[in-house]
């Protein structure tokens, strides 16, 4: 009898897809998500460290953010960005 269980793991070693994104309106003045940045990015482990500059003000950014993985947990790729004084 074969038996699954979990791994949490630390170690990625694969290339995953950053985007950055910015809101803005269409011709009916509904709020749209653009991608302003979207590139892979090579990740080592879960730690993995990013600086991306932009040039507009971003409104969110995510991790595999158009879903390219199996994901368990797909709600949780991409997060809104918050303003820090």
């Amino acid at each position: 009898m074969a038996m699954a269980r979990k791994l949490k793991l630390n170690i990625m070693d694969d290339w995953i897809e950053v985007g950055v994104y910015a809101k803005r309106k269409d011709e009916s003045d509904e709020d749209l998500d653009v991608p302003i940045y979207l590139e892979k990015h090579y990740f080592e482990s879960k730690q993995d460290t990013l600086n991306i500059v932009v040039d507009e003000k971003p409104d969110s950014a995510g991790i595999d953010p158009r879903h390219l993985f199996i994901d368990r947990e797909p709600d949780d790729n991409r997060k809104t960005l918050v303003e820090i004084d």
